[in-house]
């Protein structure tokens, strides 16, 4: 593979939004959460009927899309996924789609009719995605059955407490992954916490879990007590039975069902999976302004890898990931480049409650807020207490093939949370230096809540260096009634946030070290804060769902930025108004093909310096069971308060052909055409685009 690499031509960055994809069993299907490098929340989904294919909408942060440059642009970007095809999980494809650095959306698709509920993490760097499979006899769609070792784990919990009924299919999940350390963690709560048969059901499985964890004793003790509250029924004749075999052979680690035989699986045996994808892709863009020559602006062809290997036993469970990328420029002068999004080797113990990650990753929690190199330890003292340290490199950007040895950092932080309870508390303390300054001194805290119904989310981080409140957020969501939620995302912050390195903007350097002849450490530290500025922002949105094959979004957002001192020969800018954000989509289903999805845009913006209208069409057409069709058009206006305004229109249309299952040929082409008048000259410009490439999947 690093052969091939090397002599393969290469590729414009993918968008690395998404660090990992981990896929859970459940009672009635599967989990799948995928992971990402910066906060989105989860919007809506469409269909909400059972279908093969599904579009999630997403919203970027506040700041994330409109102030960081890179990160605008691969929040836009498009990416397949790779997932562990061990799993068992019926997918042909995740997809993040990007299209919007502000509206991101991604796509599923399924080998099978499956029904789809979807949410954000409590802080926002997740989305969850509930898979239930189903299957259909005599045209009705009725539940695959779900058993574990002989035990039944389909019950009705409808009556019980919605979070204990959660912390059940997390626990099947934990079992079925070989984590039953976690199901222990569980079942125990479950055990405590529920009554009725919720309660009943997880006694008896809690037994099974610490059985399968070679804990016979407290098996035994487990069952004994399942035995005095529950001594009659099939349930306690098969607790009697497995019982009765820890009696007869206490030695072995596994008991064996009666006419079945279950083979001992111990910590020495291995299963391993590797699987990813590789892709190869030409990109071209070329500009005819109306009074000038061709220009091409883009001529690039690039080779991406995604490459997962999991090893895994009764005892750990081991990755090893990388993602990167190499592009070969094509134009006359170009320069190739080399991207490292993920370079990293992980373990984590099963029984012990270790936990290591080292090498490139990214991190949203402990006082890390993005990409960096280095090493992640953790140890889970109780189920409800848990411990890390972090020691690192920040990595500015994917193009830093390199450890760049300049900063560093090292902190440490705590979680706090019952397995089955609804709340969870977390805190940190982190310091980063800076060329042997102090780049961050830091402290922080979280606090998480869910059910079903609601969720919420606060984080605040306070430089004690700094003496400054760099972060300050909420996120809460609140679902009405069936169909009907609400988000609230308020949001202060300093931006970009406050770290000694911000004292090099303007300066003409790229170090701070850099500086150190032109100024002394305090007016270094008085430059940083001189170029932060204090950001604000306030989102409300709703998801509404007006039938089966219908849905509406809407959100209104205020912004307003605080403007920056001049020092240091560098000019400040002043304070922003407050800006406001409207958009609204309609997304339908089923309404020109079975299995489409086509959604209706529009948007209008009122800054401080220009307004903006916006309308796009988005459709997903399957052709055929092989072929995707998705044309889409957009049109924008915008208007600056100095008089010059712009006219875009974008009409562009992908195919997406899976040859196999394994190989997939995508290619995507459009015009932009803008008419735009600037300082009192009008032009009318007519753009080309088009990509064309394929994908492997191993």
């Amino acid at each position: 593979m690093a052969a091939f690499l090397v002599l393969a031509s290469a590729r414009w960055a993918e968008a690395r939004i998404v660090d990992t994809v981990d896929i859970k069993s459940r009672t009635d299907g599967y989990e799948i959460v995928v992971n990402f490098t910066v906060p989105l929340r989860y919007q809506g989904h469409a269909p909400k009927d059972a279908a093969d294919f599904f579009a999630v909408e997403l919203r970027s942060g506040p700041s994330s899309a409109l102030t960081n440059g890179e990160l605008g642009a691969q929040l836009s970007e498009r990416a397949e996924l790779s997932w562990d095809r061990a799993s068992g999980a019926p997918l042909a494809e995740i997809t993040y789609e990007g299209g919007s650095a502000t509206r991101p959306t991604m796509t599923f698709k399924f080998t099978m009719p499956v029904r789809l509920n979807a949410r954000s993490a409590s802080d926002q760097r997740a989305l969850i995605v509930t898979v239930i499979t189903e299957r259909r006899l005599d045209e009705t769609l009725t539940p695959q059955p779900q058993v574990f070792d002989g035990i039944s784990v389909v019950d009705d919990f409808s009556g019980a407490d919605p979070v204990l009924a959660a912390a059940m299919e997390e626990a099947y999940g934990a079992m079925t992954s070989g984590d039953y350390r976690r199901a222990i963690q569980l079942y125990t709560k479950v055990a405590e916490k529920g009554d009725g048969a919720i309660r009943r059901k997880a006694q008896e499985l809690l037994g099974l879990a610490r059985e399968r964890n070679g804990q016979l004793a407290q098996a035994k003790a487990e069952y004994e007590k399942y035995l005095a509250a529950y001594p009659e029924g099939a349930d306690a004749d098969r607790v009697r039975q497995r019982l009765a075999a820890l009696v007869t052979v206490a030695d072995k680690p596994k008991a064996a069902l009666p006419g079945k035989k279950v083979a001992a699986r111990d910590s020495s045996t291995w299963r391993s999976d590797i699987y990813g994808s590789l892709s190869q892709f030409y990109f071209r863009d070329e500009i005819n302004p109306e009074n000038g020559d061709r220009q091409v602006n883009l001529s690039r062809f690039t080779t991406d890898v995604d490459l997962n290997a999991r090893f895994r036993n009764d005892a750990y469970d081991i990755r090893a990931l990388f993602i990167g990328s190499y592009d070969m420029d094509l134009l006359a002068g170009g320069d190739n480049e080399e991207r490292v999004y993920n370079l990293s080797l992980e373990a984590r113990g099963l029984k012990n409650g270790l936990y290591g990650r080292v090498g490139r990753q990214s991190l949203s929690s402990s006082g890390v807020f993005g990409r960096f190199d280095g090493v992640r330890l953790g140890y889970e003292i109780t189920p409800a207490i848990a411990l890390y340290g972090v020691y690192g490199y920040p990595v500015e950007s994917s193009r830093d093939t390199h450890i760049n040895t300049d900063r560093n950092f090292y902190g440490a932080s705590f979680d706090i949370g019952e397995p089955a309870s609804a709340w969870s508390f977390g805190g940190y303390a982190i310091e980063q230096r800076n060329d042997g300054l102090i780049d961050r001194r830091a402290v922080g805290g979280e606090i998480k809540y869910f059910d079903p119904k609601k969720s919420l989310y606060v984080l605040a981080d306070y430089d004690i260096f700094f003496k400054d409140l760099n972060l300050v957020m909420l996120f809460g969501t609140w679902t009405v009634r069936d169909g009907t939620t609400l988000t609230l995302n308020l949001d202060y912050r300093n931006s970009p946030f406050l770290t000694t390195m911000s004292a090099i903007q303007g300066q003409g350097v790229d170090n701070l070290g850099d500086l150190f002849e032109r100024f002394n450490e305090d007016e270094l530290y008085e430059l940083a804060q001189d170029r932060t500025a204090r950001s604000k922002t306030a989102t409300l949105g709703i998801t509404q769902d007006l039938t089966e094959r219908l849905q509406l979004t809407a959100e209104a957002t205020a912004t307003q930025l605080s403007g920056t001192a001049a020092s240091g020969g560098v000019e400040g800018f002043a304070a922003t108004g407050t800006d406001f954000y409207f958009n609204t989509q309609l997304i339908a289903s089923d309404l020109l093909l079975a299995g489409d999805i086509i959604s209706f845009g529009l948007r209008y913006y009122d800054t401080s310096t220009y307004r903006s209208y916006g309308a796009i069409v988005n459709a997903r057409l399957p052709i055929m069971p092989e072929l995707r069709v998705n044309p889409r058009v957009l049109v924008d206006y915008r208007r600056a308060d100095n008089g010059n305004d712009r006219l875009l229109v974008r009409p562009l249309v992908r195919i997406d052909y899976r040859f196999k299952r394994w190989l997939h040929f995508e290619a995507e082409g459009g015009v932009e055409w803008q008419d735009e008048t600037f300082t009192g000259i009008n032009q009318q410009l007519l753009g080309t685009f088009f990509y064309i490439g394929y994908r492997l999947y191993f």
